[in-house]
């Protein structure tokens, strides 16, 4: 049986790139719903189960988040994608805390805004969940005091472009990140 589809190759690219992710929004799984466009890789409609449904906004430090698809592929024509949205949040607090573990007790739908400027969904059709949460201090100045953690789930397709009408929905549901105290 042939599943490849339409294919129209891949040309090189005269514009920068750059790996990363600079922000991330998280909201409740159970509170968005949104309209896949597969066969074109974008959301096509975003909303909100309640007039509450927020994407809440986690703010990156440079060269601290990182964001993975990777395949896998068994006979049987099973086949899925193992998302990894890997962030740190420097300088322990409760709040924080708290933050995180929430977090990894949900289950939420999550969106990267990458170095280059896209806007990438996760979670389509099924939620991530925050795992391998960690709270450190090093022992060296230069050492992490704070927090990584990594947000995780499967589904059956690589993420998703948020673009257009959708990326502008999706837009008015974001919450900025509060500031913190003499910050």
């Amino acid at each position: 049986m042939a599943c490849l589809g339409t294919l129209k190759g891949i040309n090189s690219s005269c514009e920068g790139n750059i790996g990363g992710i600079q922000k991330l929004y998280i909201a409740d799984f159970d509170e968005i719903n949104v309209t896949p466009d597969y066969t074109g890789g974008t959301i096509s409609a975003i909303t909100g189960n309640t007039t509450a449904a927020t994407f809440y906004t986690y703010v990156l430090e440079n060269e601290v988040g990182s964001a993975t698809s990777t395949l896998t592929k068994g006979s049987g024509g099973v086949h899925y994608y193992t998302h990894e949205i890997n962030v740190q949040f420097s300088k322990m607090n409760k709040d924080k805390s708290l933050e995180l573990q929430a977090i990894s007790k949900g289950q939420v739908a999550a969106v990267t805004l990458d170095n280059n400027g896209k806007y990438w969904y996760y979670g389509a059709d099924r939620y991530l969940s925050g795992e391998d949460t960690v709270a450190q201090s090093g022992q060296g100045f230069d050492d992490l005091n704070g927090y990584t953690s990594v947000l995780r789930g499967r589904s059956g397709y690589m993420p998703l472009a948020l673009e257009g009408d959708a990326l502008a929905a999706f837009k008015a549901m974001i919450t900025d990140a509060p500031v913190e105290a003499g910050e």
